[in-house]
């Protein structure tokens, strides 16, 4: 199962809260503050006031309630997910510690929680912006910046992240827009 996360693709990571934009995923270097959440479908997983990280519908908690004040989880630059309370005291990790990379943490919508990193296929390193192509993926509705396994973009479908677009042209060419020119497949007039 294989999925593109665009906003992995362009290495969108900031420090801003993954709540903020209603996601179900947050990226390297994101947070979930007290009481925030990535939501998708049934499926809601919350950094509880208590300092207790819940997946709701999905039988799983971290089992840290009342063990630190003003908790906040994180997704390090090595796929690992942290909770922290208020001093930066740790509190709960994944214990996922990989390599040094771009990862993130999906909210599946059949309640799974799964952190995908460091990129499996690289684009050209010449293109401004545009750092990796991370695959995964499921059975799952199409949102508006993943690809899973056995979906098809077809002529003129798009994903979308922020300000970014890859584009599934009528003439069989697949581009990524943003700002500038991106990145091209070099495939216009090769297909139907």
């Amino acid at each position: 199962f294989f999925f593109f996360l665009l906003p992995a693709i362009l290495g969108l990571a900031t420090s801003r809260s993954a709540a903020a934009v209603g996601t179900n995923y947050m990226l390297s270097g994101e947070t979930l503050n007290r009481n925030d959440h990535l939501r998708n479908g049934d499926f809601d997983l919350v950094m509880q006031d208590d300092c207790n990280l819940v997946l709701y519908n999905g039988g799983w908690q971290s089992d840290t309630a009342n063990r630190g004040q003003d908790c906040r989880l994180t997704l390090t630059d090595r796929g690992e997910l942290l909770i922290q309370d208020r001093d930066g005291t740790n509190v709960w990790s994944s214990g996922s510690r990989g390599k040094r990379g771009n990862y993130a943490a999906v909210v599946h919508p059949d309640g799974k929680l799964v952190i995908y990193g460091p990129a499996v296929f690289k684009i050209n390193p010449w293109v401004p912006g545009l750092n990796s192509l991370q695959k995964r993926g499921g059975d799952a509705p199409f949102p508006a910046n993943m690809l899973f396994s056995g979906q098809v973009l077809h002529n003129d479908q798009r994903l979308t992240a922020r300000n970014h677009m890859l584009v599934m042209q009528g003439d069989c060419n697949l581009v990524l827009y943003g700002g500038k020119f991106g990145w091209q497949s070099n495939t216009h007039g090769n297909g139907e």
